[in-house]
């Protein structure tokens, strides 16, 4: 803890101290009153004085040290919990798209949109007015941002997929076809080996030869066929995915680009909210008491 006094060689150990916890209990008695008024501007000067200072006014006299909510460290929770309530209020009308689940007292979980299927994007820490976005989410926002508007984050896979079914069913329809021209390959093969003997000719060789490989041909696509129904099945099922991933992003996109227009944009306001939410502060004294 930082101290007031001019001249700490001065005093003698015991009233320096006697100051320093004179300074502590000060400063948790200033704490407790920006509690008892809801003043919530006086709380994040008193929690946070150096971020305070270097972003909102140099101007600001910090007393009690760089540090000094360490002193009440065990009250993170509770005291995350009281700011809450205004600054969520605020954040709804600055990104009105996101919910907020607590899912422990002062912990709280970020939600894009209130619709079936909204994705959790991330955290809030209300102590220090930030988002956490997960950055796989993040970015999948940004592309959907920047993807053409005839096309979709996932629109390239859903055609690879449905080509791939596609393929696969025809291989299925045409299995009856396969297994006749398999017979009659059979039955060539039979007579060229009855023609056949200890000096057959070359062409014939190759005749031999040409109906093998087009039997072994038969037999790999039987066996792509044998497969066929569950990889069809599964990449159904992988369509159907995507395909509501696609629908919750356009979603997204739509509320995103309603409140800010572009991704660079609302990334400036995320990157300025603790600035801009304290600015919001300043001047109102005690703001709204929730409960």
């Amino acid at each position: 803890m930082a101290d007031n006094i001019p001249n700490d060689q001065a005093l003698s150990s015991k009233d320096l101290l006697i100051h320093h916890l004179e300074l502590k209990n000060d400063y948790i008695n200033d704490l407790a009153q920006a509690i008892d008024d809801h003043d919530d501007l006086k709380i994040y000067q008193l929690i946070g004085p150096l971020r305070y200072k270097a972003e909102i006014t140099d101007s600001y006299k910090n007393k009690y040290g760089d540090h000094p909510f360490d002193l009440v460290k065990d009250q993170r929770e509770e005291v995350a919990h009281f700011l809450s309530d205004n600054l969520i209020d605020y954040l709804a009308e600055k990104f009105p798209f996101f919910y907020y689940h607590e899912v422990s007292r002062g912990q709280f979980t970020v939600f894009f949109g209130n619709w079936w299927d909204r994705r959790e994007f991330g955290t809030l820490d209300v102590l220090n007015v930030e988002f956490n976005f997960k950055a796989d989410e993040l970015d999948k926002l940004e592309q959907v941002l920047k993807i053409e508007d005839d096309k979709t984050i996932n629109s390239d896979e859903i055609v690879k997929l449905s080509e791939e079914n596609e393929n696969l069913q025809n291989h299925l329809t045409d299995a009856d076809k396969r297994s006749k021209k398999r017979e009659e390959l059979v039955k060539q093969q039979s007579e060229l080996s009855d023609k056949g003997g200890l000096f057959e000719s070359g062409k014939l060789k190759e005749e031999r030869q040409d109906i093998a490989n087009q039997i072994a041909e038969l037999d790999k696509l039987d066996e792509v066929s044998g497969s066929a129904p569950q990889t069809i099945k599964d990449n159904q099922s992988k369509i159907l995915a995507l395909s509501k991933e696609d629908t919750t992003l356009g979603y997204e996109k739509d509320a995103l680009t309603h409140t800010f227009k572009t991704f660079e944009s609302f990334q400036n306001h995320v990157k300025r909210l603790y600035v801009d939410y304290l600015s919001s502060l300043i001047g109102k004294g005690s703001v709204k008491n929730n409960g």
